[in-house]
């Protein structure tokens, strides 16, 4: 797939995949990854030897912010998500997953957060314990989107070895690898996809499955999240947008003390307020 990416035919993309979503009574933003009418959506991002469009931040963060006027739960359905992880990375053993994920047949979550030092990548308690070929991890992840989706975990991790600071590492894992667990909790907000716990007991993970070298996780989750806030600050704006434009349509229709309320000052002067705080988002 390799479609221009000009301003119009991002639009017409995305008023298409709207178009698809009212056929779906109960629709799930990950299995119509899968769909084939929108074959080549999750590898936007992706490079061409993967299978994707190779997109530009810039293209896919006016595409996530014409999904957020529609519906925030299609962060999961445009890009490869946290999968795009994997393209840093100056090696082509991740290759056949980065085709999965192009082609719709694989989708990756991260695990990062955990129960007593959140986010914390310094304080991470998950171990990874060299062993002959690898490695063996141990700890728990939570607050984890895509869990019950998801055929694989990036997870972080802190090497064992005999250094002065922690070598965070980055690690690919298969959902079912022995010693995986999940366990599910209830989200705050976005539904569509499952949430919840990974716990890790002593799941062995090779080396060909580690994500750069050791110690290179920091440097990974920067990248990574850099682009992949981005992308969430665009889906927010579009979100923003869709808000206003709700309130505008409302001022207009809902009607007060013999006319529409969008007649009162005071509720025009926060309209204008949210309006130039949107533009200054932008």
């Amino acid at each position: 797939m390799n479609k221009p990416t000009t301003p119009l035919v991002i639009e017409s993309m995305a008023a298409h995949l709207m178009e698809l979503l009212p056929h779906h009574d109960t629709w799930h933003p990950v299995a119509l990854r899968a769909h084939r009418e929108l074959a080549g959506w999750s590898g936007l991002d992706l490079p061409a030897r993967h299978g994707g469009a190779a997109w530009c931040a810039t293209d896919m963060a006016r595409l996530f912010c014409l999904c957020g006027r529609r519906d925030a739960e299609l962060r999961d359905l445009v890009g490869a998500g946290h999968a795009r992880l994997l393209a840093l990375v100056p090696t082509r053993r991740l290759d056949a997953v980065l085709s999965a994920v192009a082609r719709s047949a694989a989708y990756c979550a991260v695990a990062i957060t955990e129960p007593d030092v959140g986010s914390d990548l310094w304080a991470l308690v998950t171990t990874a314990s060299p062993v002959d070929g690898g490695y063996v991890l141990d700890g728990t992840k939570q607050h984890i989107s895509r869990i019950g989706e998801c055929t694989h975990f990036i997870v972080f991790a802190a090497v064992r070895r005999p250094t002065k600071n922690p070598l965070i590492t980055t690690f690919l894992i298969p959902r079912d690898s022995p010693g995986l667990e999940i366990e599910p909790m209830r989200p705050s907000g976005l539904g569509a996809a499952l949430w919840g716990r990974v716990f890790l007991r002593h799941v062995n993970v090779p080396l060909t499955s580690r994500i750069g070298g050791e110690g290179q996780g920091l440097s990974l989750f920067t990248r990574h999240f850099c682009y992949w806030r981005t992308m969430m600050a665009a889906l927010a704006v579009g979100s923003a947008q869709a808000a206003i434009d709700q309130t505008a349509v409302w001022m207009k229709n809902r009607h007060a003390f013999g006319g529409p309320i969008g007649r009162f000052s005071h509720l025009q002067q926060a309209m204008a307020h949210w309006i130039a705080r949107l533009r200054m988002a932008c």
